[in-house]
């Protein structure tokens, strides 16, 4: 049975299938590998990630919102914070360079990385920039953790901090995979939650590349359709039925690839072919029709 995303076991699964990359990300960052592993859960798995697409096209948008926060409940980590820490200019960013820094938000290896290099950057601001990673205090750790994931609730003692971790201890927080008495590292592949998306994806090409062919072929056939007289019937029907395919598929294109499918290559021209043969269609009607 696949484990639920947002499980326990889901959880265990995750921090087990990357620990290579956390204690590697950890031992880079100067920081305890539990803080790194639960950072990256939470950025990887703890968010709603059905509602991250279509809020992401929705803030692109809406004059006044930032389209890069990935996730509804301000858990995931930013997009901006993304860019900062891979050099991009986070003020300044294209929908090509969005698209890549959400998809490293969402790779295992690059999350870990990414998040384990602005714990850091916070670790460097604070005053315990060279506390070794095994003295540092839970709270401190949580407190770290709180600022990067600017999540809602105040840590206990600290009201200009936010907190939104829920830190446990033992396998909840991966404490067991953690263990370095536990043996030596495995070569256990990521961990993706993204099969199924990998799955719609293709479905979804499929019927965008079926849909657009019915509706260049219903188009051809009103193209070559030669009208005996100022208004041709069989003419006008193809016409019509080619528009209405093709704007239903762009419909529905756009439906799939920009609410339910994380393929953001998918949204950059693929969905508009339908489109364009619609309008094509439309124009051909529009010189078809009666004069005055």
């Amino acid at each position: 049975m696949v484990p639920l995303p947002h499980s326990d076991e889901g959880r265990r699964e995750y921090i087990s299938a990357n620990k290579d990359l956390i204690r590697a990300a950890a031992h880079d960052a100067g920081l305890p590998p539990e803080t790194i592993a639960g950072i990256a859960w939470q950025e990887a798995e703890g968010g709603p990630g059905a509602l991250d697409d279509p809020a992401f096209e929705v803030r692109k948008i809406i004059p006044g919102e930032d389209p890069g926060r990935t996730s509804m409940d301000s858990i995931a980590l930013q997009v901006r914070r993304a860019a900062e820490v891979l050099g991009y200019d986070a003020a300044h960013l294209t929908g090509m360079q969005r698209s890549v820094l959400v998809d490293a938000v969402e790779d295992p290896a690059k999350n870990v990385f990414t998040a384990s290099d602005h714990l850091a950057q916070l670790k460097a601001e604070s005053g315990f920039a060279g506390v070794p990673p095994e003295e540092m205090a839970r709270a401190r750790m949580q407190e770290r953790a709180a600022r990067s994931n600017g999540a809602l609730l105040p840590v206990p003692g600290r009201p200009g901090i936010r907190s939104g971790l829920r830190p446990e201890t033992g396998r909840r927080d991966g404490g067991t995979e953690m263990n370095p008495a536990a043996g030596p590292p495995t070569s256990t592949p990521p961990y993706h939650r993204r099969t199924s998306a990998l799955l719609g994806t293709g479905v979804c090409a499929l019927i965008l590349t079926l849909g657009a062919l019915v509706t260049a072929y219903t188009a051809l056939t009103a193209y070559m359709v030669e009208p005996d007289g100022p208004w041709d019937h069989q003419a006008v029907t193809n016409a019509r039925a080619a528009a209405t395919i093709a704007l239903a598929f762009s419909a529905v294109t756009a439906l799939l690839t920009w609410v339910f499918v994380k393929a953001h290559w998918l949204r950059t021209w693929w969905h508009a072919v339908p489109a364009a043969l619609a309008v094509a269609a439309l124009l051909r009607l529009t010189l078809l029709a009666p004069g005055p």
